[in-house]
C-alpha cells in the first residue's frame, strides 16, 4: 500500500509557494488521500456531531468552574 509518506514531494516552506514553481505532483489535493484517511476524517465528524457538538454549552459553562488536581498518580477534574 502507498501512503503519502512514499511518495517524494518537495517541500515548500511558508508561502514560498506563491513565488517558487512547482508541478502539479507537488501540489497536495485531497484525491490523495487514502481511503483509511478519508473513514478517519468521516470518524471525526461523527464524533464531533453526535458526542460534542450537543454538549457544548455545558462544556463552556464547566470549562469557565474547572480546574486540575492531582489525586495520587491520576488527574482529575475538580
Amino acid at each position: 500500500m502507498t501512503t503519502l509518506t512514499d511518495i517524494p514531494r518537495k517541500t515548500t516552506r511558508g508561502t514560498a509557494f506563491l513565488i517558487e514553481e512547482s508541478t502539479p505532483q507537488d501540489v497536495f489535493t485531497p484525491e490523495d488521500l487514502s481511503e483509511e484517511h478519508l473513514a478517519v476524517g468521516r470518524m471525526v465528524d461523527e464524533f464531533w456531531a453526535n458526542e460534542v457538538e450537543p454538549n457544548l454549552p455545558a462544556i463552556r459553562e464547566r470549562s469557565r468552574a474547572w480546574r486540575w488536581q492531582c489525586c495520587g498518580n491520576r488527574w482529575n477534574w475538580a
